[in-house]
């Protein structure tokens, strides 16, 4: 059997735990996902939260939460009764659903400030964005900024 140990040790878990197991995983493909040289991948952390690497940058990112009465999203409160919609950030490559607009020049003829931009939320209906709150309005999604 094996056992865990912290770093004076000291037994901290079984090794047949399955948390430990899980955690021993995620450990594992993190640090696959960091090594790997090509291009860009994503990690789902669980929790919505996903680990994103694109070529030398790592970052955490909330995954798409879906829109199921009303979701708080940073300084945002979003609501909706449509269904199959999701809040997720913006995505270089993101477009405004049945339009050519890049949300890029939405957010630029916007003057959200690019440091601001990849919290953003975004309403979204599978790769469609149909909603940018405070910026692109849907007659049927109500959004609206508060306090943190």
């Amino acid at each position: 059997m094996m056992k865990m140990c912290d770093a004076d040790g000291v037994a901290v878990a079984d090794g047949s735990d399955a948390r430990v197991g899980a955690t021993v995983k995620v450990g594992l493909a993190v640090a696959e996902l960091i090594a790997s040289p090509v291009g860009s991948k994503r990690l789902d952390l669980g929790n919505g939260v996903q680990l994103v690497r694109e070529y030398d940058r790592v970052w955490l990112e909330r995954g798409p939460v879906a829109l199921e009465g009303t979701v708080r999203w940073g300084g945002w409160r979003i609501e909706s009764e449509l269904a199959g919609l999701k809040v997720r950030g913006w995505r270089p490559g993101d477009r405004l659903a049945g339009r050519r607009k890049k949300i890029q020049d939405v957010f630029v003829d916007a003057k959200i400030p690019r440091s601001e931009r990849e919290a953003w939320p975004l309403v979204v209906r599978g790769d469609e964005v149909v909603a940018v709150p405070g910026v692109v309005e849907h007659p049927e999604v109500k959004a609206e900024r508060v306090a943190d």
